[in-house]
Parts: structure tokens; C-alpha cells; sequence
């Protein structure tokens, strides 16, 4: 009775794990500037970074999730990688480099 939904969650898994490897496969590599860096309610230990493209270009305001520890400050470059034509789906690039 159990197997459909254990079946079902492996599914799950298995494309989100494939969605991120995409990014860091075929994602753009750009530099951002921190504006702030706030505690996340959703991860208690994480800091939920907001940040602009540096390139001037896009000056949407986009935020990525990253250790507590390991979050810049405010007005300190970042390297993002994102998946291309959607800025939106980032990847702190830092954290792994």
C-alpha cells in the first residue's frame, strides 16, 4: 500500500536533484552585490541573501538561501549561477568554489 506513495517521493527527488544539477551544468555564471543578508524563517540556520546583478543591467532585487556562517555582508560581491533566462532559480556559487 505504502509502495505508490514511496515511488511517488522518489520521483520528486530525483527531479529536484536533476533541476539543480541543470543549473550547474548549462547555468550562467554572474557577480552580484549584496544589498542585505536577513535570517530565514523557513531554514533557522541559513541567511536569506538579496542581491542585484552587478552588471548593471537587471537591478531586480533577487534572493538566494545560504549558511548562516558562510553569508556576505552587505555591499560585498557574490558569485551566482542561474539558470539561463530564469534569474529567478540561483545558486550561491561561493559555497561550493
Amino acid at each position: 500500500m505504502l509502495a505508490p506513495l514511496l515511488g511517488l517521493i522518489l520521483a520528486m527527488i530525483l527531479l529536484s536533484r536533476r533541476r539543480v544539477l541543470s543549473i550547474w551544468r548549462d547555468g550562467v555564471a554572474t557577480e552580484g552585490l549584496v544589498i542585505d543578508a536577513r535570517q530565514s524563517s523557513i531554514a533557522p540556520r541559513s541567511k536569506m541573501i538579496r542581491y542585484v546583478h552587478a552588471d548593471g543591467e537587471d537591478q531586480t532585487v533577487r534572493a538566494v538561501l545560504c549558511p548562516a556562517g558562510l553569508a556576505p555582508a552587505g555591499g560585498q560581491p557574490i558569485r551566482i549561477v542561474h539558470a539561463p533566462g530564469n534569474p529567478d532559480r540561483a545558486i550561491a556559487a561561493d559555497l561550493y568554489l
